[in-house]
C-alpha cells in the first residue's frame, strides 16, 4: 500500500499537524509497510478486528539498504473491547527514512 496525502494548506518549518488515516480493505498478505519519508515526533498504528479473528500481529524495524527486519514486537499491546480485538504499536521521535513492517 502506498498512500500519498495532499494537506489542505502547506505547513511552515516547525509546524505541527497531527493526521489520521483509517481506512478498511481486505488484504490477503496481512501486511502493511509504511516508511517515514518526513521524522515524526510520534506515530501510533492501531489495528481493529473482531474478537473471534484468530491473528498474531508482529512489528518488525525494516533498514532501508539492507532488508534487515529486527522484531519490535514486545512493545506492543493487545486489549478486548467488546467484540473487538485491538493490537497497538506506537514509537516517538522516529527519524526520516525509518521504516516498518506490520504483520498480522
Amino acid at each position: 500500500k502506498e498512500f500519498n496525502i495532499q494537506l489542505n494548506r502547506i505547513m511552515k518549518p516547525k509546524q505541527r499537524k497531527t493526521i489520521i488515516l483509517s481506512y478498511d480493505w481486505e488484504e490477503p498478505m496481512r501486511n502493511y509497510f509504511y516508511n517515514f519519508s518526513a521524522s515524526c515526533k510520534s506515530f501510533n498504528f492501531l489495528l481493529t478486528v473482531p474478537k473471534e479473528l484468530k491473528i498474531e500481529p508482529r512489528v518488525f524495524k525494516v533498514e532501508a539498504e539492507t532488508g534487515t527486519k529486527t522484531d519490535e514486537t514486545l512493545s506492543s499491546a493487545t486489549e478486548y473491547v467488546g467484540n473487538k480485538k485491538i493490537f497497538k504499536w506506537a514509537r516517538n521521535d522516529l527519524l526520516a527514512d525509518e521504516a516498518y513492517q506490520f504483520n498480522w
